[in-house]
């Protein structure tokens, strides 16, 4: 039997995760083509937990009309003029989200959405996607006086209630946290953290990440929050959860949340 190295494993590692970005790049350049070629937009839809593409989901787009996503979990349609379009994603067995669509000189901010599966009631699940750069960017959920959930820390809560799903390190995401359970008696705080940018926390990257938060909870879309453009800072604090209430605090800054 040929012995398996540690040095082995991490190569492969690193060559799954340079595919995966690779792969990504190059649906990008696709969507990017299409758009100056054909004057078309791209939406692609993931699934959060295993970011495989949804096929066959139903989108309909405000003054747009009704698509359904082809095998690579993508529709696309002609660019309509600048403004906030309304978007509803629907598909058995996921959470039939409402997501505003915002066209802004005659161009889409991100296109990339990624959803979730449905969800039992009570439960929680935060999902982060983003653009190219910077390629790692991280979840951290952290229940005040009790756990720290992040790539770093604990994928599982000692309570079994929170886990970290999918860790992304090779850019656009998904980054997701569920927590089968909010406790109305504790403070949380859920924010984003540019590990690619660390070395300088004053630096513009993560600004510039095209961030945005999608919160499923009660199977529906509860909250989408998008970054704060051309801000300094490595940190994103996106929300607190405050004696059950979910409070949007979006605001980048240098040190971490306390």
């Amino acid at each position: 039997m040929r012995h398996i190295t540690v040095a082995s494993i991490l190569i492969l590692v690193f060559s799954i995760s340079l595919i995966a970005q690779m792969d990504k790049t190059l649906q990008a350049m696709d969507d990017m083509e299409t758009e100056l070629d054909h004057n078309e937009i791209t939406l692609r839809f993931f699934d959060a937990l295993n970011a495989e593409p949804l096929i066959d989901a139903v989108v309909g787009i405000e003054n747009v009309g009704i698509l359904k996503t082809d095998n690579e979990g993508k529709v696309r349609f002609k660019i309509p003029p600048d403004g906030t379009y309304r978007m509803i994603f629907k598909k058995d067995g996921y959470v039939k989200s409402v997501i505003p669509l915002n066209i802004v000189a005659n161009t889409l901010i991100f296109n990339r959405f990624s959803i979730s599966p449905s969800m039992p009631a009570g439960s929680v699940r935060l999902v982060l996607d983003w653009g190219q750069e910077p390629t790692d960017l991280d979840a951290h959920f952290v229940k005040k006086g009790a756990y720290h959930i992040a790539y770093h820390n604990r994928h599982v809560s000692d309570d079994g209630i929170t886990m970290l799903d999918r860790d992304d390190t090779d850019s656009y995401g998904p980054e997701t946290i569920t927590s089968k359970e909010i406790d109305d008696s504790a403070e949380y705080i859920f924010f984003v953290h540019n590990y690619s940018g660390q070395s300088e926390p004053g630096g513009l990257g993560l600004s510039r990440s095209r961030g945005h938060i999608k919160v499923f909870g009660d199977d529906r879309l509860m909250h989408t929050v998008e970054m704060v453009p051309n801000q300094p800072g490595i940190y994103w604090e996106v929300l607190r959860i405050v004696n059950g209430e979910f409070v949007i605090v979006n605001k980048l800054r240098t040190t971490e949340p306390e």
